[in-house]
Order: structure tokens, then C-alpha cells, then sequence
């Protein structure tokens, strides 16, 4: 049996697919001054205060990580990835010390 071939350009799109949702999510969170989580039991509770920027600073990260994997394939080196982290966790980290 061959092994299948995996599609650089489908990985490549859910990875920024990806990185689009969790920088979503985390600019969501931060904006909103939280979530709100709905249990089992049908309870809704809200995350807010150093949760929710936990929640948010984690999502950022995700993001992050997930970025480096779409432009390491460039070859662009450690500047490119140290540009490619500031991009996405420096405005959250603005955001945070400016505005907070």
C-alpha cells in the first residue's frame, strides 16, 4: 500500500485558518472583558478579571505557535520568526499594558 500524500496547501490553510480563529478569540475575550461558559446543567458563568486575560494571553499563544508553523516552511529564518511572534503577541501585549 502507498502511503498517502499529504496537501501542503490544505495544511497551510487550516493552520491560518487556525491562527485566525484563536487571534479572533483572543481580541474577542480581551474586548469583552471575558466569556461565558454554559455547563451541563444548563448555568451559565462568566469568566472575567485575570481569567479572562488568561483565557485570552493563551489563545494569543496558541495563535502563535500555530503562525510559526505557516511561515517556517519560507525559510525566513529566526528574524522571520521572531517577526511573525511580535506580529501576533504584540498588539494584545499593548493593548494590555496601554489600555488596562
Amino acid at each position: 500500500m502507498s502511503e498517502p500524500k499529504s496537501s501542503n496547501t490544505a495544511e497551510r490553510l487550516v493552520a491560518v485558518l487556525l491562527t485566525a480563529f484563536f487571534v479572533g478569540f483572543g481580541w474577542f475575550t480581551l474586548l469583552q472583558g471575558g466569556i461565558s461558559l454554559k455547563g451541563k446543567s444548563g448555568q451559565v458563568t462568566y469568566v472575567s478579571g485575570g481569567f479572562a486575560v488568561g483565557v485570552a494571553l493563551g489563545s494569543f499563544l496558541f495563535a502563535a505557535m500555530v503562525a510559526m508553523l505557516v511561515v517556517k516552511p519560507f525559510s525566513l529564518g529566526r528574524r522571520g520568526l521572531i517577526l511573525t511572534l511580535a506580529a501576533v503577541l504584540g498588539p494584545p501585549i499593548a493593548f494590555l499594558l496601554l489600555l488596562r
